[in-house]
């Protein structure tokens, strides 16, 4: 039983490996059901958490909520979303302090379970010293990545282009708010694997197996007499 967070550089092909090593190991991809808890937890829509989900990576947005106690700094941003959400029969609030707060929240309870597969939202930094967890990093170059994007969204190049340019810019500032722009240093992770050499159904091949071997060991594990 373990747990595996896959990050990646966007395009690498996380979410179809990932899907192929739930369904090879028996997991769970987990990414529905961390919405559907925050949601719950903060009484939102998942639409509305899924939404700030979205926002949250983008240009100064964190930046903003540091700033969210000066008169009017995000007033007009939320005023769409502050009425909408008080107009739905769910009547909490969420922005994306708030969200990624309980991302710390949630993915320790999530990992507590075992047989999850985590994409992204920070695993490698939340889940850092969670026991029995494998952590994934996928890389691959940008004519690679952008390729992956025109096949599984049906894009052409510079929309496929466009696309991992913007998205990848988000991430990094997501990952300020883990005081961390290298999100993809190596020492973060326990493999990396090179997706300009592999194709994704390989990765998850071996990924499987590592993911057996890892949690067989963790439970074969004593700890040392003193």
């Amino acid at each position: 039983m373990a747990v595996i967070t896959i990050s990646r550089q966007l395009g690498a092909g996380a979410i179809t490996i990932g899907k192929l090593v739930a369904k090879k190991l028996g997991y769970k991809m987990v990414d529905e059901e961390i919405m559907q808890m925050i949601a719950k937890e903060v009484q939102v829509s998942v639409d509305s958490v899924q939404d700030i989900a979205i926002k949250v990576g983008t240009e100064g947005y964190l930046d903003r909520f540091r700033l969210r106690n000066q008169i009017g700094a995000f007033r007009k941003e939320y005023r769409k979303g502050f009425v909408r959400e008080t107009l739905e029969e769910k009547s909490g609030y969420i922005d994306g302090k708030v969200y990624l707060e309980l991302l710390h929240k949630v993915l320790p309870i999530l990992a507590e379970r075992d047989n999850a597969v985590i994409i992204g939202r920070g695993g490698q930094y939340i889940l850092a010293n969670h026991p029995n967890t494998l952590h994934v990093f996928l890389m691959a170059d940008l004519e690679i990545r952008i390729k992956n994007m025109m096949a599984e969204y049906q894009l052409d190049y510079k929309q496929a282009q466009l696309f991992v340019e913007k998205l990848s810019q988000r991430r990094l500032h997501l990952y300020r708010y883990f005081n961390d722009i290298d999100y993809d240093r190596p020492e973060l992770y326990d493999v990396v694997f090179n997706m300009n050499r592999l194709k994704m159904e390989e990765v998850a091949e071996l990924l499987s197996e590592m993911a057996s071997r890892f949690s067989s060991l963790s439970k074969n594990t004593k700890p040392s007499e003193t």
